[in-house]
């Protein structure tokens, strides 16, 4: 319940941009953030996928941005529950790691989660995008429409 109220209060004029991102991201996650904040865009929302991500969003101010959706620690620093070691990454994972596809597989449950909180537009990116200004002006010209039905519904083949 506390993470719908989270979100509804981020939520502007309907619209919400996301993302997700761990300590190996930190460096662009940063510049996601603070390129969005320099455009005066409040509406996002950051899946912070260990403590070392949630807190450095709290060090920037941003905690109210921060959705935590790590691993449960345990009261040991650095270890989780069942006494097996932390993971903190110094570097973004490549797209043949195996974790970049368990991170793209649980990707549409934090779509849902985020979408089961209210009615608004969603606009979910990589921490790796540079706002140089705002999408929703482009996202929302009429000429557009289809595009955006088509990224939603995917791509039809026709039958061969």
């Amino acid at each position: 319940m506390a993470e719908r109220v989270q979100v509804n209060q981020l939520v502007r004029d309907g619209r919400l941009i996301a993302t997700t991102a761990d300590s190996g991201y930190a460096p662009f996650l940063q510049n996601w953030c603070l390129s969005l904040e320099a455009l005066g865009i409040h509406e996002y929302v950051v899946f912070a996928l260990d403590l070392q991500t949630f807190h450095l969003l709290a060090a920037m101010d941003l905690k109210e941005h921060a959705i935590y959706d790590g691993p449960k620690e345990s009261a040991a620093p650095g270890m989780l529950k069942g006494g097996v070691q932390a993971h903190k990454r110094a570097a973004a994972v490549s797209w043949y790691d195996e974790r970049y596809k368990q991170l793209m597989g649980s990707q549409p449950s934090r779509v849902l989660r985020l979408l089961s909180a209210g009615t608004f537009d969603l606009l979910f990116t990589d921490a790796d995008v540079l706002w140089r200004k705002s999408p929703w002006p482009e996202l929302e010209r009429a000429s557009r429409r289809h595009c955006q039905v088509q990224a939603i519904a995917g791509h039809q083949r026709s039958p061969a």
